[in-house]
């Protein structure tokens, strides 16, 4: 049901900031939904001339949640290519492993000077 959602909003509004990559992926980004839905925030959005540079599943997560987040500029990488937002694949095997998932949700708590533990019962 999100991806249907996820599929809907990419293929059917018009960012005024691009993809620079092309795949995403559904896991991280339903965990990151999770988080904002519960008034999480995150760090900023990493941008050089309207490309994002880091930052893809936070910047779905804000559109699908409404959630502002910030948007700081960053330098060009080394290799840059624009991508369209409808054309994303969105693959659905989970990038991340049980020790990144903490390191995430550690990093999470931090930034919002909470525990880890007040962080999962928020996203329970």
């Amino acid at each position: 049901m999100l991806r249907i959602e996820i599929e809907k909003l990419l293929k059917t509004n018009e960012f005024k900031i691009y993809p620079s990559q092309q795949k995403i992926c559904l896991p991280i980004l339903q965990r990151i939904i999770s988080k904002m839905e519960v008034n999480l925030h995150f760090m900023p959005i990493k941008i050089y001339n309207n490309l994002i540079i880091d930052g893809h599943h936070r910047f779905i997560a804000s559109k699908f949640t409404g959630q502002k987040i910030e948007m700081i500029k960053y330098s060009k990488p080394t290799f840059i290519k624009k991508e369209n937002w409808g054309n994303l694949y969105i693959d659905e095997s989970d990038w991340e492993g049980q020790k990144e998932i903490i390191q995430w949700n550690i990093r999470d708590a931090d930034y919002n000077q909470i525990s880890l533990s007040e962080l999962m019962q928020k996203i329970k």
